[in-house]
């Protein structure tokens, strides 16, 4: 839903081409940054991770999978058009 409002509000002037190309561009965006989110996600019930394990000072001393964590990273960091995704 994120995806279509911002599709929604970004086209409120649907009469320019430019605004549509950057409407669909944001909702296609999203719609990735939720890819990357449910991928992290899978892969933390996958891994049974348990969210303790999480706590910035524990992180370093048990055996986890850091892709989880990197898949939520990058689709947080898309979402929020951080550097390398403000397109």
């Amino acid at each position: 839903m994120i995806g279509l409002t911002s599709f929604f509000l970004i086209n409120f002037y649907f009469i320019k081409k430019n605004v549509f190309k950057s409407a669909l561009k944001a909702f296609f965006f999203n719609k990735i940054s939720d890819n990357f989110i449910l991928i992290s996600i899978v892969l933390f019930i996958q891994d049974g991770v348990d969210m303790l394990h999480i706590i910035p000072g524990n992180i370093f001393l048990h055996n986890i999978n850091f892709m989880p964590l990197f898949f939520f990273y990058l689709g947080a960091s898309v979402k929020s058009s951080q550097i390398g995704f403000h397109f």
